[in-house]
C-alpha cells in the first residue's frame, strides 16, 4: 500500500521559523508614557476641580495680552481666550493651556465633633500606609465646594463679591427652607483618587444642597463668571487626595477600600451651615489654617 502524504515524515527544514517577539519601538514606548502621563494629569485635574483646590503654581508667571496686541504674539506665546476678550497665558510654555481655577465658593464645616471623627479616619489611613500622610487634607480646611472658577483678581474680584451677594439674596427668596443642615455619613471616593465624607442619603438634604449650588452657579454666570466644572453638583467633603503627593504615583496608584472599610457607614455628625464664602486657592491661608476668605456672607440671617 503506497505511503500517504500524511504519513510522510516532515522535514524540520520545512517548518516555519518562530515569530520573533520584537521589543516596542522607542516611539511606541514614548507614546505609552505620554498616555500614562495624560491620564495622571486628568486624574489630578478632576481631583482639584471636585475639591476646590488648584495645581497651578504660585510661581507661574501670568501674561495678560489685550486683543489689540495679538499681532505681536510670538511662536512661544501661550494664550487662551476669556469671555472678556482678554488673553491669558503662562510665559515660556509653547502649548495653549486652560486657565486653572483659583477661586471657589464654599460652605465651611467647623464642627469640632465632626472634625475629630474625620481626623481619626486620617490617622487610621496613615497607620495602614504611612506614606499616605502626604495625601491628607488639613482638617482645618473642611468645606463643601459649590463651584470653582478662574478669577482675574485685578479686574473681576468685585464682580465675584457682587455675585456672592446676589446668590444669598436669591437663596433667601427662592428657597422654601430657612436653614441648611447637613448630616455626613460614610466615606466614598472619586475614582479612588479623592477620598471624602459624604452627606447622608436624604432626599430633602440632597435637594436643598443642589438648589443652593444651582443658585450660586447661576448668579455667578449672570455676573460673567463661569464655573470651571460642568459636571452635575456632587456634594462631598474631601479628607485626602493623591494629587497632594504626586511623588507617590509609582508607589500608590489609588486609595484602597480595605484601608477605610470600617468607616464606610459611620455617622460623622450634623453641621448647621450658616455662611457661604468666596475663597482663594492660592493666597496664603489664614492663621487658623483655613483658606483666605475674600468675602463671607450669612446665608439666612439679616
Amino acid at each position: 500500500m503506497p505511503e500517504s502524504d500524511l504519513d510522510a515524515p516532515i522535514s524540520t527544514e520545512e517548518l516555519p521559523s518562530p515569530v520573533k517577539q520584537c521589543e516596542p519601538s522607542k516611539r511606541v514606548r514614548q507614546n505609552r508614557a505620554q498616555r500614562r502621563q495624560a491620564k495622571r494629569e486628568e486624574d489630578d485635574d478632576h481631583a482639584n476641580l471636585v475639591d476646590g483646590s488648584s495645581s497651578t503654581s504660585q510661581n507661574d508667571k501670568v501674561v495678560i495680552i489685550e486683543r489689540s496686541d495679538m499681532t505681536h504674539l510670538t511662536a512661544t506665546s501661550s494664550i487662551t481666550v476669556t469671555e472678556k476678550s482678554v488673553y491669558v497665558g503662562v510665559e515660556g510654555k509653547q502649548k495653549p493651556s486652560k486657565r486653572h481655577p483659583n477661586y471657589f465658593v464654599a460652605l465651611p464645616i467647623s464642627g469640632e465633633v465632626m472634625r475629630s471623627k474625620l481626623e481619626d479616619v486620617q490617622k487610621h489611613l496613615v497607620k495602614c500606609q504611612p506614606c499616605l500622610k502626604r495625601t491628607l487634607v488639613d482638617i482645618r480646611t473642611l468645606h463643601l465646594t459649590l463651584m470653582v472658577f478662574y478669577l482675574d483678581e485685578d479686574l473681576c474680584l468685585h464682580d465675584a463679591r457682587r455675585a456672592l451677594q446676589a446668590s444669598v439674596e436669591a437663596i433667601k427668596s427662592e428657597c422654601d427652607f430657612s436653614s441648611l443642615t447637613v448630616q455626613f455619613e460614610g466615606l466614598d471616593s472619586f475614582r479612588d483618587q479623592v477620598l471624602f465624607a459624604k452627606p447622608k442619603e436624604n432626599e430633602e438634604q440632597e435637594r436643598n444642597l443642589a438648589k443652593v449650588a444651582e443658585i450660586v452657579i447661576r448668579c455667578f454666570k449672570e455676573h460673567g463668571i463661569d464655573s470651571s466644572d460642568n459636571r452635575p453638583f456632587n456634594a462631598h467633603m474631601t479628607i485626602a487626595k493623591l494629587s497632594n503627593a504626586p511623588e507617590l504615583r509609582r508607589v500608590v496608584k489609588k486609595f484602597k477600600s480595605d484601608d477605610y472599610y470600617q468607616y464606610v457607614a459611620d455617622d460623622f455628625g450634623i453641621e448647621d451651615i450658616k455662611v457661604v464664602q468666596l475663597c482663594s486657592m492660592l493666597k496664603p491661608k489664614q492663621d487658623n489654617g483655613y483658606y483666605h476668605v475674600a468675602e463671607e456672607l450669612s446665608l439666612f440671617g439679616d
